[in-house]
């Protein structure tokens, strides 16, 4: 692996490391992290497999939530001619 130094205004190293403890991350790594995303196509594999991972976790009452309300709003199909 390279390794880069690079020299940053006090301003933008605050902002990094405001963005990075709001998501738990070390600097290095949300920068990394960024600077990754600007280089992967949008719609690659690797963008996908990273958007899937930045999902927040889904509550399990949610998808009975779901469930319910899909159960709920079907229409029943009416028997006979729908063109009479």
């Amino acid at each position: 692996m390279t390794q880069i130094t690079l020299e940053i205004s006090t301003d933008l190293e605050r902002a990094l490391s405001d963005l990075a403890a709001e998501q738990n991350k070390s600097v290095e790594a949300f920068a990394l992290e960024q600077l990754n995303s600007l280089v992967e196509q949008q719609g690659s594999p690797a963008a996908i497999l990273r958007g899937l991972r930045e999902l927040p976790p889904i509550d399990p009452a949610d998808i009975e939530e779901l469930k319910r309300a899909i159960k709920v709003s079907r229409i029943p199909a009416e028997d006979g001619n729908i063109f009479s």
